[in-house]
């Protein structure tokens, strides 16, 4: 990314050379911590519950184009994410069971989408100016399920109806 060269300001008859320097360093450190509790309540009923907690910093260094869209302070991010699972299920019969779960899962922005910087000359006194949007939050799906699932012994399969609800709040901007 050092230097992109043979971009020129013209003042006609007359054209200067113009060099856009820039080397951004995008950074993102994460740390999580996360566990899952299994618990058989009764020989029917059992209970799975799993949580993960994240937290996430992003920091740009280096240098940006002097016309960047975005100041170096936009890059500089903190958040936590919270991802979870819970299923409960009932075996009614050796062939019948009830399952009620929940998930909610949780999507960072990418490097490209949230950091990226780079300048491109594509032909003289034209730059492409590519900038992630630092401002973009995760994406957060939540999911609701209600089945049934009933073995079939003859056939080597279990058959599943099941009513199913998500939730997806999109990656959005900062506010």
């Amino acid at each position: 990314y050092p230097l992109v060269t043979g971009v020129q300001t013209c003042a006609l008859p007359i054209c200067f050379p113009v060099t856009v320097y820039q080397r951004p360093e995008y950074s993102v450190s994460s740390f999580a911590v996360g566990g899952t509790w299994l618990w058989r309540i009764s020989d029917a009923v059992s209970w799975t519950n799993a949580l993960r907690v994240e937290r996430n910093e992003a920091h740009m260094g280096g240098v940006l184009a002097a016309a960047s869209y975005y100041p170096y302070a936009a890059y500089d991010q903190r958040f936590a994410t919270v991802a979870a699972n819970s299923g409960l299920t009932y075996k009614a019969t050796d062939l019948d069971t009830f399952r009620l779960t929940f998930g909610r899962g949780v999507q960072n922005p990418s490097l490209i989408n949230s950091g990226y910087n780079d300048a491109l000359n594509l032909a003289p006194n034209t730059v492409l100016d590519l900038e992630g949007n630092p401002n973009l939050k995760p994406t957060v799906v939540q999911s609701y399920e209600i089945a049934y699932d009933r073995k079939l012994p003859a056939l080597l399969s279990t058959a599943r109806i099941g009513v199913y609800y998500q939730d997806r709040k999109s990656t959005r901007l900062n506010s």
